[in-house]
């Protein structure tokens, strides 16, 4: 069957509901993984450390109240609320293995959806860094957080980029193969990623110098 021009809205239409399919399917798996995560960091706190249990419990309603409301960008709100990546802050702040586990867990899915505020960009890096002596596991984690976090925040230059970068130039100096191999990759990552960027910035900057 051919296609007409007045096929073309219907065309439009589908292709859009097929993307906003695709935006609500990520969101409601994002808010799924987050959920039971929260509820996971809620019972293993609940006895030793209750301000983290009622932290994740608030966080819990602030995705529910989020949930309820269809249509909204769930990663653009969390964006705007500092105080759901409380329980996962608290949590690094113990030397809890399994604590701090699920809660990095959770910050690198928060920063691949860009969906942390970027004011808290240097309190993610300073966590990052207090918990660098947890074991090689954490480690690892740490090194896959980085990059994301270079990638989606404007705000990770000068001092936080500089913290950035020491992170894995302090990983590198571990004595255990796995991390030294996995942090010399991340650096060479970076180092890509920073001077593609400059580029980027500099063909900006040209064409807005021949604009005027």
């Amino acid at each position: 069957m051919s296609r007409t021009a007045a096929d073309g809205p219907i065309y439009t239409v589908v292709f859009v509901d097929i993307i906003n399919w695709q935006i609500f399917s990520k969101m409601s798996g994002l808010i799924a993984s987050l959920n039971a995560e929260l509820l996971q960091l809620s019972n293993e706190a609940r006895r030793k450390h209750p301000e983290i249990k009622e932290a994740a419990e608030r966080s819990i309603i602030i995705l529910r109240t989020h949930k309820e409301r269809p249509g909204m960008n769930i990663s653009q709100e969390l964006a705007k609320n500092n105080d759901f990546l409380r329980p996962f802050i608290l949590a690094c702040e113990t030397k809890h293995v399994k604590l701090i586990t699920i809660s990095i867990g959770c910050l690198q899915r928060l920063i691949s959806h860009h969906a942390i505020p970027e004011s808290s960009v240097r309190t993610v890096l300073k966590t990052l860094n207090d918990i660098m002596s947890q074991g090689v596991d954490i480690q690892l984690k740490i090194l896959q957080t980085v990059p994301p976090l270079l990638s989606n925040y404007q705000t990770l230059h000068g001092d936080l980029l500089a913290e950035a970068l020491l992170i894995c130039f302090r990983l590198q100096d571990s004595k255990i193969v796995v991390v030294n191999n996995t942090a010399a990759a991340t650096l060479r990552q970076l180092v890509i990623n920073i001077f593609d960027k400059v580029q980027e910035e500099d063909s900006i900057n040209d064409k807005d110098g021949i604009l005027f």
